[in-house]
């Protein structure tokens, strides 16, 4: 039977696969005498997610056709998407220092033109402003290839929410450069 009564509620029963079923028979077979030559099913990843019914429903986020061109191998692919993700990070570390250097400018200038501090230390907004456009011509090149690799599933797929979001941002960018 595949429930069983709570009370007044009917409750699923939980049955193990067949799968599962070997799983938990072979380490209980494993446990009355390991050997060196059995791998250890308790370290075993991927028995237990074929177990669970894991593989069958996992895809890679990755996969794309064969015959797709260079720029949409390249865009689609993991490397495009952790050196985006190292980019991002490198431009919120950059916010973060300079964030941190003109408050402390400020601070100091502050104090110093009331007397009760030293003079304050310059820091080069220069070489902030030239990364600031750097990063944004990283996300210019990035979203355009995005667009173009995607087409209509840009402004209308899965990832539409984030693809606004990073025009957003490039516009409220380049809205503050002038």
């Amino acid at each position: 039977e595949n429930q069983h009564t709570m009370g007044s509620v009917l409750v699923p029963s939980l049955q193990r696969s067949d799968s599962m079923e070997k799983l938990f028979d072979d380490e209980a077979s494993n446990d009355a005498e390991p050997s060196a030559l059995q791998p250890d099913k308790s370290m075993d990843v991927s028995a237990y997610t074929d177990a669970l019914g894991w593989r069958s429903q996992m895809t890679s986020v990755f996969e794309m056709d064969k015959s797709a061109g260079v720029c949409v191998r390249l865009v689609a692919g993991p490397e495009w998407s952790a050196l985006s993700t190292l980019v991002i990070l490198a431009n919120a570390v950059t916010i973060g220092i300079e964030t941190q250097w003109q408050t402390q400018y400020h601070l100091e200038s502050a104090l110093y033109q009331e007397g009760n501090g030293k003079e304050p230390t310059k820091f080069n907004e220069e070489l902030f402003t030239v990364l600031e456009f750097i990063f944004l011509a990283w996300m210019l090149l990035e979203v355009s290839l995005n667009m173009y690799v995607q087409r209509k599933a840009f402004f209308f797929g899965k990832e539409q929410s984030w693809n606004i979001f990073d025009v957003t941002v490039i516009v409220l960018s380049i809205g503050m450069q002038f």
